[in-house]
């Protein structure tokens, strides 16, 4: 048979790259009545940080779910609207009951929508109150 070239060319919409490179979880600071990191049974933590969208289309309906597995506590908040290139900036206030065991506790960070998905950790000292 015919041996010949064929030049194949593929065009890429941003719309529909799902890059690992678009939506961040940015300084994510945790402060407990004991300092960074650090919390006594019973008391509050606060959760800093920020999401960003360094992809190429606006993200709507993002779900921001703080939780500490081990303990079954979990706490939520939305991002409504996150334009191309914006980070907002959430805090989530959380309550670390008394009968939580003292101990190290991975607190998991997850943001999400149907599309996309994103989570971190970070260890959370919990002492005895």
């Amino acid at each position: 048979g015919d041996v010949g070239e064929a030049t194949l060319r593929i065009a890429v919409k941003p719309d529909n790259v799902d890059s690992t490179r678009d939506l961040f979880i940015r300084r994510v600071t945790i402060i407990g009545d004991r300092g960074l990191d650090e919390v006594t049974a019973g008391d509050f933590i606060t959760l800093s940080f920020g999401v960003e969208n360094k992809g190429f289309k606006e993200l709507r309906d993002l779900r921001v779910t703080a939780s500490i597995p081990e303990s079954g506590l979990k706490r939520s908040t939305k991002v409504w609207r996150l334009g191309i290139g914006h980070v907002e900036s959430k805090e989530i206030f959380f309550e670390i009951p008394d009968w939580v065991e003292p101990g190290v506790y991975p607190l998991r960070l997850t943001v999400n929508n149907p599309e996309i998905r994103r989570v971190m950790h970070r260890d959370l000292y919990i002492y005895a109150g």
